[in-house]
């Protein structure tokens, strides 16, 4: 039941955002105990300083680069089918992944081919917004994300060495 009221209550709240043709701040962050190892997603969408949605999941066992992309792209994937407008939807999106940043920027190339492939999911979901823009940042600004990421994969050990 608190899930679909927190959809509900979402929902309600992008549909004001792209009413009132704001920008949707998305921080977002992987985490991979091991490289590969247990990995968890984490992201938070802010509209104003008002939490959007949130995103702490457990993805199994991923590289952390893996992780970084796989943390945009359930992001994006969650709140896209709250935003009815997208055209008129600017999304400024907030990564500590320099790596992550530089390619989707085109600064540098994406070799690893599962790397390839979701940034390019991912730009095809980007591209139906008005705007779109990465910014680089510190570990610290990123650290809501980066525990929601953290605790995903914490719960999952947790889950794990109970069976």
């Amino acid at each position: 039941m608190k899930a679909v009221v927190e959809s509900l209550y979402i929902g309600r709240k992008v549909k004001e955002l792209v009413k009132s043709e704001k920008r949707i701040i998305v921080f977002f962050d992987g985490a991979s105990r091991g490289n590969p190892g247990h990995a968890g997603v984490g992201a938070i969408v802010f509209e104003e300083r008002k939490i959007f949605s949130i995103l702490s999941k457990y993805i199994g066992i991923a590289t952390n680069n893996i992780a970084e992309y796989r943390a945009l792209n359930e992001i994006l994937m969650k709140i896209e089918p709250l935003v009815k407008e997208k055209k008129e939807v600017e999304i400024l999106l907030k990564s500590d992944s320099q790596l992550l940043t530089r390619q989707l920027t085109g600064i540098y190339k994406i070799k690893n081919p599962q790397l390839k492939k979701l940034s390019i999911t991912v730009m095809k979901i980007l591209r139906r917004y008005k705007r779109w823009r990465i910014e680089h940042i510190s570990r610290i600004e990123n650290k809501i994300a980066d525990g929601l990421a953290t605790s995903a994969v914490d719960n999952a050990l947790r889950a794990l060495q109970s069976k």
